[in-house]
């Protein structure tokens, strides 16, 4: 998300802890991101760190999406610096958290998962080449899951600027206002009673990215867009 279109973002969130009609809790916050995955996160933690106040919505416990959900903790060659980085050197100073890895066990070729094998002197640089090289010459990023979590959940509470919601379920949206026309991109959208059920009411002037979420009864498919 860029800076030029933060400071334009508005939301207020309305979320329900049950279907009894219990006190509604409001929240006011600049951008709402949908889905505590990587993309979620990484999203999350830009806007935190731009200085807008942000919530991160994750309906697990665990942030990172498959990562830490679906056996997937491990990256392949070629994510580069940035946050993949600062979360490497992150992971790197807990105990046997994080490795670099060259090959997996003989579960793995056996069968849908297993262990992959760190491999010790292996570097972080060697894992960010990877288009000419054999296979036996890739390095990947192996890490455990909830060590994973910890560190995202730290970098963003380290913000000062990010609220993160886990265990909470995003149901529906809705627009209220004028959208600016040629900025919003909206899919159809029908209010919600946020007294009826637990969810999330939501209002902004923008179109928001929801990494990782499918909205119920509303994220149709759109013909693509011839390029121009």
């Amino acid at each position: 998300m860029g800076r030029h279109i933060v400071p334009f973002l508005f939301c207020l969130l309305a979320v329900s802890s049950s279907a009894l009609g219990e006190p509604v809790e409001v929240l006011e916050t600049d951008v709402c991101v949908v889905g505590g995955g990587s993309g979620g996160v990484a999203a999350a933690l830009a806007a935190a760190r731009s200085g807008v106040k942000c919530i991160l919505v994750e309906k697990k416990d665990l942030l990172g999406g498959t990562c830490t959900s679906a056996y997937v903790c491990h990256w392949g060659p070629g994510p580069g610096d940035d946050f993949a980085r600062e979360i490497y050197d992150r992971l790197s100073k807990l105990p046997d958290a994080v490795g670099i890895t060259r090959d997996h066990n003989d579960d793995r070729k056996n069968g849908s998962f297993g262990l992959w094998l760190t491999t010790p002197g292996l570097t972080y640089e060697e894992t960010l080449s990877h288009c000419d090289l054999p296979r036996a010459e890739q390095r990947g990023v192996s890490f455990e899951p909830e060590a994973f979590h910890r560190v995202v959940v730290d970098l963003l509470e380290e913000t000062g600027n990010c609220r993160i919601m886990r265990n909470t379920t995003f149901t529906e949206s809705r627009t209220l206002g004028q959208a600016s026309p040629g900025r919003h991109r909206g899919t159809q959208r029908r209010p919600i009673d946020p007294h009826k059920g637990q969810g999330i009411h939501r209002r902004n002037r923008w179109s928001a990215a929801l990494p990782g979420r499918r909205l119920r009864d509303h994220a149709r498919p759109r013909p693509q867009e011839p390029l121009q």
